[in-house]
């Protein structure tokens, strides 16, 4: 398969998205037909394996903004909500590289998101990860872990306390403001909105959905403290980089993350089962349970 004929099979995936956005979830009949020709469009893509397929956000608002039939959209909306959640990608992108609290998002402008597409039935965008030239195609980019790892967080702000936790322990401050602009962006302008991040989709219905999603993003109502807990690590996963972790004194394991700034992790799995220090940042989203993450590894 060459480039062109690989690339005619991702417009025609765009393409299936889009009606399969258009269609209700009603009507199971027309949704299985679209969803089984989606699945093959998938298994021809992946199995290609010639180029880095890009990972892809589609966007679509209803509401306020968007005029008429769905005729277009106002230019002062769309702008504003591209914009901002285009920075938590890069934000999130650039988490590890010494992210500064406050200024300009560095990359910002090599962004590696492109508008790929407007998106009809409801009024929207494709964005698409802009592919490096020398990107190895058996490796996930930066640009698509943040991605994925952005859809996570909106997709959980609509989920448990516990949930939105797991998925936002290890990401910079900056990564939730960014997208608590963007919802409430959202919100103020009378719009909803739904998003298709590679395979996950997910919709939020109510305008008010959206403002509460915002609202479980600020500060207020999401707690981090450092703690230095005695203990012993028993386990390491390299690909997923999680640990399972023994506090001394204590017989159940909590499992957590390590930081992406942490080099050398896989030093754990050698050294399990020592008592050690773990210096570990803690994260908690309303009455939630906490969620763990590794800031630094122990001195051994």
């Amino acid at each position: 398969m060459n480039r062109t004929e690989l690339e005619n099979l991702r417009s025609e995936r765009g393409e299936v998205l889009r009606i399969l956005e258009s269609i209700p979830k009603d009507r199971v009949i027309d949704r299985g037909s679209m969803e089984y020709r989606l699945r093959q469009l998938n298994e021809l893509i992946n199995g290609a394996g010639e180029a880095p397929i890009p990972a892809r956000a589609i966007m679509t608002f209803r509401g306020r903004p968007v005029v008429g039939n769905n005729e277009g959209i106002y230019y002062g909306f769309a702008t504003k909500a591209i914009s901002t959640f285009a920075d938590a990608v890069v934000l999130a992108e650039r988490d590890g590289d010494d992210l500064s609290d406050l200024g300009p998002i560095p990359g910002k402008k090599e962004s590696g998101l492109m508008i790929k597409d407007t998106v009809i039935g409801s009024f929207g965008f494709e964005l698409e990860e802009v592919v490096a030239k020398d990107q190895n195609p058996e490796e996930e980019s930066r640009t698509a872990q943040a991605l994925k790892q952005v859809g996570e967080i909106l997709y959980n702000t609509r989920a448990s306390d516990d949930a939105l936790a797991q998925s936002i322990s290890d990401v910079h401050p900056r990564v939730l403001k960014s997208l608590q602009s963007f919802l409430e962006h959202l919100a103020s302008s009378g719009a909803t909105a739904s998003f298709q991040v590679n395979e996950q989709s997910f919709r939020f219905e109510q305008v008010a959905e959206v403002q509460r999603g915002a609202e479980r993003l600020k500060t207020e109502n999401v707690h981090e403290t450092t703690q230095e807990l005695p203990g012993r690590f028993v386990g390491f996963l390299p690909n997923r980089r999680t640990f399972e972790f023994i506090k001394e004194g204590e017989s159940d394991a909590i499992v957590g993350k390590v930081m992406k700034s942490v080099e050398n992790a896989s030093e754990i799995n050698a050294n399990l089962k020592k008592l050690i220090t773990a210096k570990v940042k803690m994260t908690q989203v309303g009455q939630g349970r906490p969620s763990y993450v590794l800031v630094e590894l122990p001195a051994w």
